[in-house]
């Protein structure tokens, strides 16, 4: 199992669409992301950092870290595993999300789920509204999606729409160990993509804003959430510490059974688990 160098102090990676922000007692490096191109907008060192980092490490969020100000700000609400998997899968409602997505103002919502790979490429599905890179514009409704990066390279495709509150299982897997990831919406396999690795070394599963909106994300439930290990399906039994989190206007709920049911929402919808 790959692991996380120890580090005392907090350290930041967002996964795609995103934003890198490593920040230390005397250092903060802020590294954004672009229309998925890396663009450094700014270093500021106080202080000389000596950082040795042995192992790939698995994008993390922290709230701390957002504050929807910066650019291409992106937000979230996560459950995250540490644990190397062949695949991942949970299931959800079709909720009614709601941005303001403008051609100057490319803002999106999403539920779903990432798995990240040992070199830090990842894959991701689920569904979203508001701006797609898929087609450069605007969604007038939810949209199932995939994303991707693989050795370095951006990619994203729209699947079509499902219904208001239609049930769905999104699944993203290399089941077969061969270096090839299929996603799965139901039983329809939306996406194959060749990788550099059968496994993954951490899974996220959750939902990302890029607008301070307290409307954005009515309360979602997300539920039967799975990873496969071995040769088998199993229950999410655990988390990583400090985990479920979320960004402000972001909540999110560990639910019954533990870890393998949690809901979301932003912060004019009431928190339940009901």
């Amino acid at each position: 199992m790959s692991q996380m160098s120890p580090l005392s102090s907090k350290l930041l990676y967002n996964f795609p669409r995103m934003e890198i922000t490593i920040t230390m007692k005397s250092c903060q490096i802020q590294t954004e992301l672009k229309n998925k191109q890396k663009t450094v907008t700014s270093i500021i060192l106080s202080a000389l950092l000596v950082l040795s980092v042995g192992s790939v490490l698995v994008p993390l969020a922290d709230a701390s870290h957002c504050n929807y100000v910066l650019p291409n700000q992106h937000c979230y609400a996560i459950e995250r595993k540490t644990q190397v998997t062949y695949g991942n899968q949970f299931t959800t409602i079709i909720s009614n999300l709601s941005v303001d997505c403008t051609t100057s103002n490319p803002n999106f919502a999403t539920i779903e789920q990432w798995s990240s790979l040992p070199n830090g490429d990842w894959v991701e599905i689920g569904f979203a509204d508001g701006y797609s890179v898929a087609t450069n514009n605007c969604s007038t409704s939810e949209y199932t999606f995939t994303a991707s990066r693989i050795s370095g390279n951006y990619a994203e495709t729209k699947h079509g729409s499902p219904s208001l509150g239609s049930t769905h299982v999104y699944e993203f897997s290399d089941t077969d160990k061969n270096k090839t990831w299929k996603a799965w919406d139901n039983t329809s396999n939306v996406k194959t993509i060749t990788t550099p690795y059968a496994n993954s070394i951490g899974a996220d599963v959750g939902s990302e804003l890029t607008q301070n909106k307290v409307n954005a994300v009515p309360k979602t439930h997300l539920y039967n959430i799975l990873w496969y290990v071995g040769t088998s399906w199993a229950n999410w039994n655990s988390a990583d510490s400090g985990y479920p989190t979320a960004h402000a206007p972001y909540w999110i709920l560990n639910c019954t059974p533990n870890y393998q049911h949690i809901h979301i929402g932003t912060s004019s919808f009431t928190q339940s688990c009901s």
